[in-house]
């Protein structure tokens, strides 16, 4: 579990920790939250019911890898991600309402980076709602090539480490865009 203060003006720590079993709920209502209120400003009322009914379930929350952010017994953030050999997608980054711009999704962000090298991802990738377009090109994500494109959101990758000529070699926009039809299936 890593602790953090969120910013140097004696905010309170944030602890950052692999969700419980128990606390799906809790998590499917800080993402509902989020989506219905920092979202609004970029989708309508409709656009919004059909991401979350399409995208954030509680079947969506069992998969992969969710880590929450928590200060210091509320959940303020979350993060969901998966890894297969080279190539990681984030599934989810919201921050609850009360806690935006406390540098609470970036370090939700850095973690799974971190994570993801050590799993030996090269590639990380993520659909970006409007909304959060700006923050991932802060953090170094930039808008794929991707023969796929979706109304919703917009696909980014970043790359975390230098590929091997192998790695490289297998790294298409093709397969970079069937990455994100598991997401979809």
């Amino acid at each position: 579990m890593l602790t953090m203060n969120a910013n140097a003006n004696s905010a309170p720590s944030i602890k950052i920790r692999v969700i419980h079993r128990e606390e799906t709920a809790a998590v499917l209502e800080l993402i509902h939250q989020s989506i219905r209120r920092i979202n609004a400003q970029d989708y309508s009322p409709q656009e919004i019911d059909a991401i979350i009914d399409r995208m954030y379930t509680p079947q969506s929350i069992t998969q992969g890898t969710y880590i929450v952010a928590e200060c210091p017994s509320q959940l303020v953030g979350v993060i969901g991600f998966e890894t297969c050999g080279t190539i990681g997608w984030i599934n989810a980054v919201f921050t609850h309402p009360d806690f935006v711009r406390q540098g609470i999704g970036r370090m939700l962000v850095q973690e799974v980076e971190h994570r993801a090298l050590n799993q030996g991802v090269v590639w990380l990738h993520v659909l970006s709602s409007r909304t959060a377009f700006e923050f991932y090109r802060a953090l170094g994500y930039t808008e794929e090539d991707s023969i796929l494109k979706y109304g919703f959101s917009i696909p980014l990758d970043k790359q975390l480490r230098t590929p091997s000529l192998t790695e490289q070699l297998f790294r298409t926009p093709f397969d970079i865009s069937l990455s994100f039809i598991k997401w979809f299936s």
